[in-house]
């Protein structure tokens, strides 16, 4: 009995100079090492699968985000990001959640090569990216039947359909397409923030934050993404939130509590290395600002 021919590869070539590529250095600024390891997690899971593209399934952002311990909305985000500069190919993936790129079939292609010696190696036309003068001989490319009746075989007429309905159908996908782009858009526009990734905030949102908050913008979308893991909020106006009551809550309640913290920490310092009559007089002159301990 034939062995199954396998879909996947066991290993993919690394390149050496991976770093140097201005594209990772650009994920790297933006998402640091988690936007690295989401796009190596891809690379190998579609070089495993089926060799040369992923298919995004249900619950897909949820598995992944079990895989790496990193939130379902931030890996969303970074391989819409991946999409925007063409590490993956967007059409593919807006019409039909399919992770792939001409790069990665590229090196498929040069990965089956001694395979190819011996048989065939048959792809999926309809998602195959390089051009004809780009894909070996041995690439057989296998494009699904059009699923257009006019191309089965039988009469439009008999099977009830019509040029007007194949017309509306046609529409309807594009606008399907259309309305998936604005979506991507529209996150696109947002960006994530804070230790649990719960805080989104638009570019412009954040300028006018850094405005009015100055040095206390971050550690006002820190307070408020704290608030919301620990209580399960999620909003899809955290803007709006941090004006209507997160800043406030931060600069009346917390920071003078840090402040005061901090300062009696020093004070502390200072009075270490004084004389035993010079730290009862320090202390009588700053003693106050020493946060008292509670009594259990």
């Amino acid at each position: 009995m034939a062995r199954p021919q396998e879909k996947g590869l066991r290993y993919f070539p690394f390149d050496v100079d991976f770093f140097s590529d201005r594209k990772i250095k650009v994920l790297f600024g933006r998402y640091g090492a988690d936007g690295i390891t989401v796009y190596i997690y891809l690379l190998t899971e579609i070089y495993r699968e089926n060799g040369y593209y992923l298919k995004k399934e249900e619950d897909f952002y949820y598995i992944v985000s079990a895989d790496l311990n990193m939130s379902s909305d931030k890996i969303e985000q970074i391989i819409e990001f991946l999409c925007e500069r063409s590490m993956f190919d967007k059409q593919l993936f807006v019409s039909d959640d399919v992770l792939t790129a001409r790069s990665i079939q590229r090196r498929f292609q040069e990965a089956v090569s001694e395979k190819g010696k011996k048989t065939p190696v048959e792809v999926d036309g309809n998602i195959w990216l390089l051009e004809k003068e780009e894909t070996k001989s041995y690439i057989k490319c296998m494009k699904k039947n059009n699923s257009s009746p006019k191309n089965k075989g039988f009469s439009l007429k008999n099977e009830g359909y019509s040029p007007e309905k194949l017309n509306k159908e046609k529409e309807s996908k594009i606008n399907k397409n259309k309305l998936n782009e604005s979506k991507l858009k529209e996150k696109r526009e947002k960006e994530i923030y804070g230790k649990y990734s719960r805080v989104t905030l638009t570019p412009d949102e954040y300028d006018l934050l850094i405005q009015d908050y100055n040095d206390d913008t971050d550690a006002i979308i820190d307070f408020l993404d704290e608030k919301m893991e620990a209580n399960g909020y999620r909003y899809n106006n955290c803007y709006l939130k941090i004006r209507e009551w997160a800043a406030d809550a931060y600069l009346n309640e917390v920071k003078p509590k840090l402040e005061k913290h901090s300062l009696g920490k020093l004070i502390e310092d200072v009075r270490a290395d004084m004389s035993e009559e010079k730290r009862n007089e320090y202390l009588k002159k700053y003693g106050k600002y020493i946060p008292q301990k509670q009594e259990e």
